[in-house]
Formats: structure tokens, sequence, C-alpha cells
């Protein structure tokens, strides 16, 4: 029928919760499920707050999640067979540009970024945002590359990042000749752009 009346097949693949025209895309039950005993899945902002949009870059290699058949695999196993399936089963529409697009959320408003500007009362222009790197897992990462490196760690507890609406100058990290750049501090921003970086070339290949 999509053939015969000429018509396209733009595909969705929400892997993030979403919410437009008052309906709300939700993460698959097998993430939530996850989430509700264990919420440092999600990005943690420095209070503890956690956007539960979309998985945090922590969990990429962590065996979290059931596959429905009791095996734990990692979201991205999970996602790539769905991604392979969705190839497999629609192949003659793909071959024959039926499919006309394929968007893929691959993070907060299905944009590869971190959630550090919340659209919410939490943020308002022109403040800084926060650093989402509180979840256990990206912390764990934090200190498995500063011992690989042979840094001291920076004090992710005690060093004044500000909040979402602060001010560069407020704060410690971010004012002139601050922390951000000290040897700690540009290594402490380099393992949370590496991580980004390491996730878009992943996506590319």
């Amino acid at each position: 029928m999509i053939k015969r009346l000429e018509l396209k097949i733009h595909a969705i693949m929400s892997f993030h919760k979403s919410s437009q025209n008052r309906k709300t895309t939700s993460l698959p039950s097998w993430v939530v499920q996850v989430g509700k005993d264990n919420p440092d899945i999600y990005y943690t902002d420095r209070k503890g707050f956690q956007n539960d949009e979309c998985l945090s870059l922590g969990v990429d290699n962590e065996p979290l999640f059931d596959d429905g058949s009791g095996t734990k695999r990692t979201a991205i196993q999970i996602y790539s067979d769905y991604m392979s399936s969705f190839k497999e089963n629609m192949a003659e529409f793909l071959e024959d540009g039926v499919v006309g697009a394929i968007e893929v959320g691959l993070g907060p408003n299905g944009e590869l970024c971190y959630p550090s500007f919340p659209l919410d009362q939490r943020w308002r222009y022109p403040g800084i945002g926060e650093f989402q790197c509180y979840d256990k897992y990206l912390k764990k990462d934090y200190e498995n590359a500063e011992k690989k490196a042979g840094h001291s760690m920076l004090d992710l507890s005690k060093e004044k990042f500000g909040d979402y609406t602060s001010k560069p100058d407020e704060t410690t990290f971010f004012k002139e000749n601050g922390t951000y750049d000290t040897e700690k501090g540009k290594f402490f921003l380099e393992c949370n752009s590496r991580r980004g970086c390491e996730k878009q070339k992943e996506k590319k290949t």
C-alpha cells in the first residue's frame, strides 16, 4: 500500500525520553526497570539530580540490562540488535527508497550531548550549566583514568563549579586563572570531552 500510494517512511528511533505535543515517549521498559533500583544509569549532577531522559555514557560497556532471555547485556548491544533487525526486515523498503529518512535519538532531546542545560527552572540563560559526571559509573571512569595517567584527582566534592545559573567569575573552577587552567582541571575537562568525542566516533563507525 505504501508503494502504491507513493508514500515515504520516516523512521524515528527515539533512544531517549521525549515529550512533544503533550505526548511522552518513554525509555524502553527494560531500561526503566533497571533505573528504579539503580538510578546511576542516568546522568547525575552535583546535587544528585538524575536526568532520566537518556542513559549515561558511563554505562556503555556495563551489562546491566535483560534482553528478554534472562541474559544481561549492554544497552548498546540491545539497541544494535534492534537496528540490525530493522535493516533486515525493512530491506525491501530501504533498497527501493521507500524509507526516506531515519532519525536516531542519541541523548537528551535526541542530541548527542550532556544534559547540562535542562529546560526547566534550574537553568536560565546565560548560566554556565553543570557537569553531569556524578553517576557512579562516570566517576569510576574518571578515577581509573586518573590512576592510569598517574595524576592526582580533582576533588569533585570540594571544587566550586557553581550551579546551573552561575557566571564563570562566581566559581573557583571557571574564573580567570581558575582551576580549569591547572593540570588537574585540564585533565578533568579532557576526560569529560574525551567520552563525548569517543561516542561521536563510535556512532560514525
